[in-house]
Parts: structure tokens; sequence; C-alpha cells
């Protein structure tokens, strides 16, 4: 997803689907987390679709537990944050 962006982001995400055909881009003029994050929901065709902010402040290894509950049908939305009471998350100096 670019969301006109100034970077390059499009060149490269461009690239990257030409090599994997598991890859597909989509590009929005307008700028806004809110209504990328909608309009690629939307086009999804995926059973089950995840956000994660790409600085990635939350290790990877969190992603899969939040969503199992999802895959199995146990739940309808999941919602995980580094910032919520009880979280265990503890940032590395290589993850900013």
């Amino acid at each position: 997803m670019d969301n006109a962006s100034t970077d390059g982001v499009l060149r490269v995400a461009t690239e990257l689907a030409a090599c994997d055909d598991r890859v597909r881009v989509l590009h929005l003029d307008r700028k806004g987390r809110g209504h990328a994050l909608r309009t690629a929901w939307e086009y999804s065709d995926a059973d089950v679709v995840v956000y994660m902010d790409v600085d990635l402040s939350t290790c990877l290894d969190a992603l899969l537990p939040l969503v199992v509950p999802l895959v199995n049908g146990h739940s309808d939305i999941a919602i995980g944050s580094r910032l919520a009471p009880g979280a265990r998350t503890v940032r590395s100096t290589h993850e900013r």
C-alpha cells in the first residue's frame, strides 16, 4: 500500500510485485492512515487482514498469537497494543 508517499515506496513495491505474484500493489493519491486501511481492507479478498506499523515498534513474534483466534474462527476482531495494560512487549535498540 502506498498512500501518496514521496520517498520511492511505490517504485520498490512495484519491483517486488513484479518478482512475486503473491504481492499486489495498491496506490492511493490521497494520504491518511484510516483511508488507506479502509481501502486496502475493502480491496483484499483475504479471510483475515492484519495491520502493523512499519517501524516494527512491536516484535513480529507478537503477531501470530494475535491472529490465531481470527484464523480459527474464535474471534471476529483482534486488537493488540504495546501500550495496553499488561502488555509484555520490550523494544530493542535495533527496532528503531
